[in-house]
């Protein structure tokens, strides 16, 4: 799995800077940060979390949620089902209708709308979509991408790059004419680089995405065709 360094590295090759001369790694590290966000709107890692409760009643505090972005499913699981699936002998809560939600940081609260209470015994299964994360950025011990989305990440990243390094020197006196334009033109193209990548990760995800949350070109030409 690649690192951080391992971006890095291939980023620079991407942009012919392998000295490091025009991108600082700190100016780096930002665009791989931003190309990592926007995978994260398109393939997000999926974890799992369960709950024993012991209070009754509608609310619910979650903890020890790790980077969440949005829930995708919550069960609730009878006492007696322990670590069976929940479509085993779970209760499946729609979004909106059956509960609603707030997440910050490591932790949120849940609350179940309607005729849905918590009693205590009960388990409560979360899953949720997650920001990815790259060792060796923001502290990272792992990778979590699979190698069929380094392209799209190392071209994101080397799009984002282009856009920092144009508006650096566009405030820099003495910058060569034209070239902050040049390098805008230049992240234009590793942006549809990237797009056309992401484009094809589409088969990794499983599951609808929430209400508001950011589409590609092609889900909003079928949302607006129907």
């Amino acid at each position: 799995m690649p690192t951080l360094e391992d971006i890095r590295n291939r980023v620079r090759q991407i942009l012919d800077d392998t000295s490091g001369d025009r991108f600082s790694s700190v100016m780096l590290d930002t665009a791989i940060r931003q190309a990592l966000a926007r995978l994260d709107e398109r393939m997000p890692l999926i974890r799992s979390l369960d709950l024993q409760i012991t209070t009754s009643g509608r609310d619910v505090t979650l903890t020890g949620l790790d980077h969440p972005l949005y829930l995708i499913e919550v069960y609730i699981l009878p006492a007696s089902t322990g670590s069976m699936p929940a479509s085993a002998g779970g209760s499946k809560q729609e979004a909106k209708t059956g509960y609603s939600y707030s997440l910050q940081g490591t932790s949120g609260s849940l609350h179940f709308n309607g005729t849905s209470l918590l009693s205590v015994g009960e388990c409560l299964r979360v899953t949720y979509a997650a920001q990815n994360t790259l060792t060796g950025l923001e502290g990272a011990t792992e990778t979590s991408l699979p190698d069929a989305a380094s392209e799209a990440l190392e071209t994101g990243a080397a799009s984002f790059a282009c856009l920092l390094r144009a508006a650096s020197l566009a405030e820099t006196y003495g910058a060569r004419a034209g070239e902050s334009a040049r390098l805008v033109e230049q992240s234009k193209l590793w942006k549809q680089i990237s797009e056309e990548s992401l484009s094809k990760l589409k088969t990794f995800q499983h599951f609808e995405f929430p209400a508001g949350f950011a589409l590609d070109k092609w889900d909003q030409g079928n949302r607006e065709a129907g």
